[in-house]
């Protein structure tokens, strides 16, 4: 009878004794570490560098290397070049800016300038969750790019509607709105874009500030102060003229029949 498929196993009358000897021997070999001496094998700077703060990813780039991850299953779309491109040149990410944002939204491209644009804002407007993405977003000057490329000859429409959503998300934190009104000026910029087709997203700003206004008067008398003088402002600088446009774009979406613009202020 062939003991070869059973090879390993040993018969004898000391079989017993080697494979007892065997199995203490197993555990001697194996040295089981404490937790302290696992610690010793491990960077202490690297560990400490994880529980700053500060390294937290912010959602700008989060969302970034999430759509990129998609992105590469696609090579036929029109952003995986400029994207790959960027991912191959870069040996590191900056993790305080926005990838490629100057690239993208000023894109050269003569066939898809358009989608690589609106990939851009699309990745922003989605962004926008907490005010540190809005402190990233303004190293590269993006809210004052944005309001300069509202008005210029290469936005198109969907650009337009992707700044306005921009400008909604940063309108969700009080600090951002402060921010936009003080050093951004963005109610006079309100009254100088302002356009009878978007007077639809328009008026979602206007709301939001509204509620902005209502929440900070309940804060003190600072924050009441805060709102009187920016309610004063807004309104001395809109005037009649965004009046006359939200009136027209209601009333033309209504009849579309003609009206004298004298009666149509006065209602």
């Amino acid at each position: 009878m062939s003991l070869r498929p059973i090879f390993p196993l040993v018969w004898g009358e000391r079989s017993k004794d080697n494979y007892e000897k065997l199995h203490l021997l197993g555990p001697v070999l194996h040295t089981r570490l404490t937790p302290d001496q696992v610690l010793d094998y491990l960077d202490p700077t690297l560990m400490w560098n994880t529980l700053l703060q500060s390294e937290q990813t912010t959602a700008l780039v989060a969302h970034f290397f999430a759509r990129v991850t998609k992105l590469l299953l696609h090579p036929e779309d029109p952003v995986y070049q400029p994207v790959v491109s960027f991912l191959l040149l870069k040996p590191d990410v900056d993790l305080e800016n926005v990838p490629e944002m100057y690239k993208l939204l000023m894109s050269c491209s003569t066939q898809f300038h358009d989608t690589e644009r609106h990939w851009c804002l699309r990745l922003i407007t989605d962004s926008l969750i907490e005010p540190n993405d809005y402190n990233i977003l303004q190293k590269r000057y993006g809210i004052k790019l944005f309001l300069s490329l509202f008005g210029s000859s290469i936005a198109d429409r969907q650009t337009r509607k992707y700044i306005l959503l921009s400008l909604r998300a940063a309108l969700q934190h009080r600090s951002v709105a402060n921010d936009l009104y003080r050093r951004q000026n963005l109610h006079s910029w309100i009254v100088l874009s302002l356009q009878v087709q978007f007077s639809c997203l328009f008026t979602t700003l206007i709301k939001r500030i509204k509620k902005i206004w209502r929440r900070n008067a309940k804060n003190g008398a600072r924050e009441s102060e805060w709102r009187k003088n920016i309610t004063q402002n807004t309104c001395q600088i809109l005037g009649s003229k965004v009046c006359y446009c939200f009136e027209q774009s209601m009333f033309d979406s209504t009849s579309g029949a003609n009206f004298p613009r004298s009666r149509l202020l006065d209602r």
